[in-house]
């Protein structure tokens, strides 16, 4: 997908008040042609909840090569909905 998450501090998260989230993305990767910038926090893939990093690299990589995936996302302190295509695994 493209995607790089990390972990938000205690305080920044208290201060956005949602959940732990994404830290970046790569070039003309799904997660960049879906639009997602780094500060933009996943909250939610698919139907399930992303409470912290792991939980959402789990649910990212469970989800089925070329299918779209829901991701529930935070951005300028507003929940969005994001369809995003999931990416083959590079074997390399």
């Amino acid at each position: 997908m493209g995607l790089a998450l990390g972990t938000l501090s205690p305080a920044l998260r208290r201060q956005l008040d949602v959940p732990e989230g994404t830290s970046g993305r790569e070039p003309g990767s799904p997660a960049d042609l879906a639009g997602l910038v780094a500060g933009h926090i996943i909250a939610g893939v698919g139907a399930s909840a992303a409470n912290d990093v792991r939980e959402a690299t789990r649910a990212i990589r469970h989800a089925q090569p070329r299918r779209t995936v829901l991701l529930r996302v935070f951005r300028d302190g507003r929940a969005a909905f994001v369809i995003i295509e999931v990416a083959p695994l590079n074997k390399g």
